[in-house]
């Protein structure tokens, strides 16, 4: 049996698991909720209305991560995954958007593309090719 690390004052928490697992373990918490809600309080009329990838990395485990989203979700997945970037992170702190601070950003042009498919009617707008490779 794995011995449990204690956090103590001044030291780091190191922990095993890829950050993909924690916003998966998320959304599974969120749609419980969302089931919750509806027969708890009779709000048959919520939903998702579409799942949005963050601080995308190119590797097979965010691959695997976005085709098991693409299974289970459909067309309600954006396309567009927005890709980890410092520009985003830095524009946050600046309390700016990405467009504000670099709207050739790569974050930018992301999003960007994310605006064009919820105005598109929250499918996908096929003048934007996905910019990963799902097989």
């Amino acid at each position: 049996m794995r011995k449990r690390r204690k956090l103590r004052k001044g030291k780091p928490l190191s922990w095993n698991r890829s950050l993909s697992a924690f916003a998966l373990k998320g959304l599974e918490r969120l749609l419980e909720t969302i089931t919750k809600v509806k027969t708890r309080l009779g709000r048959t009329d919520l939903a998702i209305g579409g799942v949005l990838v963050t601080f995308w990395e190119r590797t097979n485990v965010a691959r695997d991560v976005y085709n098991l989203l693409r299974e289970n979700f459909g067309d309600k997945l954006f396309t567009t995954p927005i890709p980890k970037s410092v520009k985003l992170e830095e524009a946050n702190a600046r309390h700016m958007s990405i467009f504000e601070y670099d709207a050739g950003s790569p974050g930018a042009l992301a999003y960007a593309c994310v605006v064009d498919e919820i105005l598109a009617g929250n499918g996908r707008d096929e003048s934007h090719k996905p910019i990963i490779e799902t097989t």
